[in-house]
């Protein structure tokens, strides 16, 4: 289709780079679009998006400014907070307008736009992508054919560790909303476009004074048809839409764009699919051509056609749902591990505090410690927002921060009673600075800015592997490649500056094999593995393990944090040592009958001569950068950023079917262990010792290995690593 005037878009996040842009481009209207955003950096558009006009600009300023005869319509892409702002501005204007979910928070200020639209004799256009799949018109079609008889219930389960390319933490704003107002929005609308006017039963989520990251909500339509919607950003979820009815089921996957598949009472299957063009541009069922189909509704409503859109008073009653949500939300039971951490021991008064590395393993359990405790001005430094659901959960500041940046590590640090450094390089070409001149920018910055104490997390790794008992008095010998290397030169650094820090305590903690919820290494990588036959004892599995529950490491942190006696001293924090069979078989239960034992020299031949099983093993890892981290520790680390950059693609394509877990693609090929299974696992009789820690700060580990290893199945469990342990008790060794 043509248009005689220009369309404006407000914003230039993530939806406009990756849906309204290229989706402009499908329609070849891209020459007609001109995109405002106020970072500087919208400007690097223009060499993606030639033919679009990129200004760096505010959103109200250009408004007031814009030419009303050259511009008929804005697309609103900005953060929640600023729509309802944005569309009224755009209605001053005489512009129509096509809005990002959700229009705004509020069912009042909804149907006020709603109103001022039609008074206007403006189009108002809410942009619910979802209800444009074809898969979903599919699954409205067997309920309206009565394929499946009378609609029973819709289930809704959309969930996977938050991948959005977001570049700001817009996201994850209490002003913005949390995921509810985020992923919810799209599937209340859809479950009402399928089941009827909805009503609220039950709303539960995670929220800890934060946003949620993982939620469920129950309503029910005026038919009495139940709606159970379950939505993540932590963990993977089932990644269906379900619809029963009395005589059978349809369901779809909620990224599978044009298949639905229908089974009657009988179990008879039938596949329902709609493959043809969705413009008039011909584009093929994809994401971004549903994109595409909206914005040609949208531009066919402006031109007075009878087209069907969501509008202002369907976008009042989504936003009732989410208001009736907040206001009735329960909290969603807390596990073992929430529990342990309101119940620690005390020590550390209230009061400012930083830390960096918040959204790491160690990193996130201090800052739900900091939370259990009422700790009210907490400052986390983040690279990004790829890794912050968690963290947001809680009520704390985040705030982007380079390491290398001193003077911006200064400003972070103004202010803090206490910083917790847990940040090291795990990737990039300057991952070494990152640990060692980040280190060093950080602990500058407290005793300039006069903190009472830094702590500062090392790794029992730059003490290597002797065949004794280790303590502090133990030389350098780092094993881990650079990632020992690194730590155990920051750490040097950190204990010669303690002798002229002044009133600022610097405290080193040297943590042995740290294991817990969330952890990668030492909890969910060996059920990775194992899930995909990637997994071996080394040796049989008689190495020795020295191992430290999160949980414990967090109470050394606080402890060493307040004792006058620790200042410029290092600390090994070990619970204890036993065979990495003892170990890990109660985590491995489920798979301990095929897991194989191997010698190192083993582990490379396999490796050698049937080298894809590697990379399929890999590839259900999803190719992070936790990967990356758990890969420099061993003597694969010096290809590991290269090779989860070349795997990570197709994984992060892939539609997962657990959390970590391989897809069917890679289950149907055995995996093979890898070589870097000998650096984890070693067969190494190296004992690290406690003993100083418990005579000068006090700290004993408070969580013992047995209820460590049941709060680790707790979680593999409930995020679906591993199904539930069988009745049968299954011996270590």
């Amino acid at each position: 289709m043509t248009i005689d005037r220009k369309l404006v878009v407000l914003g230039a996040g993530a939806v406009v780079r990756e849906c309204f842009l290229p989706a402009f481009e499908a329609l070849g209207l891209l020459d007609q679009v001109t995109v405002i955003d106020g970072n500087p950096n919208v400007r690097a558009l223009s060499a993606r998006y030639t033919t679009a006009r990129i200004e760096c600009a505010d959103y109200r300023a250009w408004l007031s400014q814009c030419d009303k005869s050259a511009y008929f319509a804005a697309i609103v892409a900005l953060p929640n907070i600023c729509h309802e702002d944005a569309v009224r501005l755009a209605f001053d204007r005489s512009l129509h307008v096509l809005c990002e979910k959700p229009l705004t928070l509020s069912s009042r200020s909804c149907l006020d736009l709603a109103e001022r639209a039609g008074d206007a004799g403006r189009v108002l256009a809410v942009n619910m992508v979802r209800r444009l799949y074809p898969s979903v018109s599919l699954a409205r079609f067997a309920v309206e054919r009565g394929l499946i008889g009378r609609l029973e219930s819709v289930d809704i389960q959309h969930g996977s560790p938050y991948s959005w390319p977001a570049e700001t933490l817009a996201p994850f704003r209490p002003e913005n909303g949390g995921l509810l107002a985020d992923m919810g929005v799209h599937y209340l609308d859809l479950a009402e476009s399928l089941a009827g006017e909805l009503s609220p039963r039950r709303y539960q989520d995670d929220s800890r004074g934060g946003v949620e990251a993982d939620l469920s909500y129950t309503l029910r339509s005026v038919e009495g048809v139940e709606v159970r919607l379950s939505l993540s950003r932590i963990r993977t979820l089932a990644n269906r839409v379900v619809l029963i009815g009395d005589a059978g089921r349809a369901e779809f996957g909620v990224d599978d764009l044009t298949r639905c598949t229908v089974t009657d009472s009988s179990g008879a299957r039938i596949e329902l699919a709609k493959t043809e063009p969705m413009t008039a541009k011909k584009l093929r069922p994809t994401f971004a051509a549903c994109f595409a189909q909206q914005l040609e509704n949208f531009l066919r409503a402006t031109q007075g056609e009878p087209v069907s859109f969501v509008d202002g008073f369907d976008a009042s009653r989504t936003a009732a749902h989410i208001e009736w949500a907040w206001s009735n939300r329960e909290t969603s039971p807390t596990g073992r591990i929430e529990r342990l951490h309101a119940a620690s021991p005390g020590g550390l008064e209230r009061a400012p505090v930083l830390v960096t590395g918040a959204t790491g393993f160690i990193g996130s359990h201090l800052i739900e410690e900091l939370s259990a405790r009422g700790f009210d001005e907490v400052t986390a430094l983040v690279r990004g927002p790829r890794n912050c659901a968690n963290i947001a959960r809680f009520p704390i500041q985040m705030q982007t921060t380079d390491l290398l940046d001193g003077d911006a590590v200064r400003q972070a640090v103004r202010g803090k009673r206490y910083v917790f450094h847990l940040a090291y390089g795990r990737d990039g070409e300057r991952r070494r600075d990152t640990t060692v001149q980040g280190t060093r920018n950080v602990v500058n910055a407290a005793i300039a800015e006069g903190c009472e104490a830094v702590v500062v997390v090392s790794t029992a790794y730059v003490f290597g592997w002797p065949a004794s008992t280790v303590d502090e008095s133990a030389p350098y010998q780092p094993t881990g490649g650079e990632y020992g290397k690194s730590k155990a030169e920051m750490e040097r650094w950190c204990l010669r500056m303690a002798r002229t820090s002044g009133r600022t305590r610097i405290v080193v903690l040297n943590p042995s094999c740290v294991y817990g919820p969330r952890g990668a290494t030492y909890s969910e990588l060996p059920v990775t593995l194992a899930r995909a036959g990637g997994f071996c004892w080394v040796d049989g599995g008689t190495g020795m393990a020295n191992y430290t529950f999160v949980s414990n490491v967090i109470d050394a942190m606080l402890l060493g944090a307040v004792n006058p006696n620790a200042h410029g001293e290092r600390f090994i924090i070990n619970d204890g040592t036993t065979t990495w069979r003892s170990f890990l078989a109660p985590i491995l239960e489920p798979w301990l009958s095929s897991i194989p034992s191997l010698a190192p020299e083993e582990l490379m031949r396999l490796e050698r001569e049937r080298r894809p099983g590697l990379g399929k093993t890999l590839r259900s890892l999803g190719g992070s950068a936790e990967l990356r981290g758990i890969l420099r520790k061993t003597s694969f680390g010096a290809a590991a950023g290269k090779f989860v950059r070349r795997v990570a693609p197709a994984a992060l394509n892939r539609r997962q079917t657990g959390p970590g877990l391989p897809t069917a693609e890679a289950a149907e090929v055995p995996g093979t262990p890898p070589s870097w299974l000998a650096d984890l696992f070693p067969n190494h009789a190296t004992r690290f010792s406690s003993e100083k820690a418990e005579r000068i700060l006090g700290w004993r580990p408070r969580v013992e290995l047995d209820e460590g290893q049941r709060i680790v199945i707790e979680h593999l469990v409930h995020n679906h690593f591993r199904p539930a342990p069988s009745e049968q008790v299954v011996c270590a060794d």
